[in-house]
């Protein structure tokens, strides 16, 4: 596994320039799209599809989710300012969002989970960040 997300890791970074309207594909069904970037943090979405392990919600099969995220390339961390689940019909079937989403950024932020999905979108942003 540990292979598999660092050669999935070189791939983006040195192989693929980023274009902020363009959803990225960083793990099998997880894609990333670049909204903005402030100093050293950088925002964007994460989009998962499911793949039979997100279970239903109000007895509505889940589709995908979406998450809104926060990350900070100079400390390592990661926050999550929003999430939304949506049904096969387009329903949002669950949301968080954050009251930390307008306020200073740095009180949702959490280190990064080594070898998690947080793992490879925050280090991808990352290297987005200094592209631009």
């Amino acid at each position: 596994m540990k292979k598999i997300i660092i050669f999935v890791l070189l791939f983006f970074i040195t192989s693929l320039k980023v274009f902020a309207n363009d959803w990225v594909l960083i793990a099998p069904k997880i894609y990333v799209k670049i909204d903005k970037v402030e100093t050293n943090q950088i925002l964007y979405w994460i989009k998962r599809l499911n793949d039979g392990t997100i279970k239903p919600i109000k007895n509505k099969k889940v589709f995908y989710s979406m998450g809104y995220q926060v990350s900070d390339c100079s400390d390592n961390t990661a926050g999550v300012l929003a999430y939304y689940v949506y049904g096969v019909d387009g329903d949002v079937l669950n949301s968080f969002v954050s009251p930390y989403v307008r306020a200073f950024r740095a009180n949702v932020l959490e280190p990064v989970i080594p070898q998690s999905i947080m793992e490879v979108a925050h280090n991808y942003a990352c290297s987005c960040m200094y592209q631009h």
